[in-house]
């Protein structure tokens, strides 16, 4: 859950040298694949039904995963 990750994230930066970070989340799509008719489809909600023929019968293919895009970092002028 990003909202889980983001809580943890502003917990453990207090009192250290990161306590001014920023933690940005971009979620991608979830894309799945209907075991019952093979169809691909992408979902944004809880419930994984496919999009062709109704099946609830239903892969996880990709946007499962989290991946580290960038890491941005300034020293304020009086610590450099």
């Amino acid at each position: 859950e990003p909202c889980l990750l983001k809580t943890a994230f502003d917990t453990f930066k207090e009192g250290t040298i990161a306590e001014r970070a920023e933690l940005q989340l971009i979620p991608d799509p979830l894309s799945l694949k209907c075991k019952s008719c093979d169809t691909c489809f992408e979902v944004d909600r809880i419930v994984f039904k496919c999009t062709n023929c109704g099946s609830l019968n239903v892969e996880v293919r990709n946007g499962g995963e989290l991946i580290l895009e960038r890491l941005e970092m300034e020293c304020p002028d009086d610590q450099a």
